[in-house]
């Protein structure tokens, strides 16, 4: 028996459900997420941009804080997710399965590559994993 699992985003503002990607931003020390449409996330930093405009960017206070400060897109967006999901695929990985991205993850902070414990990894890394694995 298999099983398909669609996730399906609606714009966090409007409702709209059609090229809706997951952003992030952080505000007085609180990361939020929200899902928009471009035309809304572009909203958001038009409405932001007069004050970003006049503000100075705060050094982060504690290794926790990686997130910026200003609004940005960031590789946590589901369409993001998709294509890493299928560049791994393309190259023989079993991308479900978590082990495989853990071992990738132990290879690339062996290799120096600054790689977090959860989230997405890069292509970059996942790219120089696979080319290592390749040569043997």
């Amino acid at each position: 028996m298999s099983r398909e699992v669609i996730v399906r985003l609606r714009d966090d503002f409007d409702g709209s459900t059609e090229d809706v990607e997951t952003h992030t931003f952080s505000l007085d020390d609180q990361h939020y997420e929200i899902d928009l449409t471009e035309p809304n996330w572009q909203r958001l930093e038009k409405s932001l941009a007069e004050f970003v405009a006049v503000a100075r960017q705060a050094k982060c206070r504690s290794r926790a804080q990686v997130s910026k400060v200003l609004p940005a897109k960031t590789p946590t967006s589901s369409s993001w997710a998709k294509e890493i999901g299928h560049y791994a695929a393309d190259r023989g990985y079993d991308w479900q399965d978590k082990t495989v991205r853990q071992d990738v993850r132990r290879w690339a902070q062996a290799k120096g590559y600054s790689v977090g414990r959860t989230g997405l990894i890069s292509r970059d890394v996942l790219e120089a994993h696979y080319q290592q694995r390749k040569s043997g």
